[in-house]
């Protein structure tokens, strides 16, 4: 391996489980193999770089925690906010999208390795994160609200990508909630 301290944690779902722990088990990659985790923050804290769905929260964590990310969109999310919510993690620098449609094992495997082998790039993105993290979200949406300033709380499908995020945030980031529980 190019990269002889790797080791991936991979939350596969209950199907698909056994092969994945299989496979990775013969790879002679350094692995951890769960169906599912109740505690995500540690996995989170042991991360330099996760590879992930797009779901509002998951990129919400992710931007807190200043981690750089490789993101594949769930395709069948509600009006397919998790691509939304990418291109837009993208476009601020904090992650790379590989859509399902272009999913492979070589274009995840090049999407990673530019990233372990580039600590600047690594830097970068977690610089990127840091503007786009909004910890004080919830009080802005608040305030706009109070202030009468009801396109904080208009309907995503009645706006625009861009007008939505700017009305909810203030910067190029995140234009809709995860709306369902099997996208993320």
């Amino acid at each position: 391996s190019d990269f002889p301290s790797l080791q991936v944690i991979h939350l596969t779902g209950i199907e698909g489980h056994k092969e994945v722990r299989e496979r990775l088990s013969q790879s002679g990659l350094r692995s951890v193999v769960m169906d599912f985790c109740h505690d995500m923050g540690t996995v989170l804290a042991a991360a330099d770089l996760v590879v992930s769905r797009s779901g509002g929260s998951s990129l919400a964590e992710f931007a807190a925690l200043k981690l750089p990310s490789v993101l594949c969109p769930y395709p069948y999310a509600i009006d397919n906010h998790q691509l939304a919510n990418a291109r837009i993690f993208e476009r601020a620098g904090g992650g790379m999208l590989i859509e399902q449609s272009q999913m492979s094992g070589a274009s995840l495997s090049k999407a990673v390795a530019s990233y372990l082998k580039d600590p600047p790039l690594m830097a970068k993105t977690r610089q990127a994160l840091a503007t786009i993290h909004q910890p004080r979200a919830a009080e802005d949406i608040f305030e706009s609200m109070a202030r009468g300033q009801t396109s904080a709380c208009a309907s995503h499908a009645e706006v625009e990508e861009q007008s939505v995020s700017e009305s909810i945030t203030g910067s190029d980031f995140l234009p809709y909630a995860n709306h369902s529980e099997g996208g993320q």
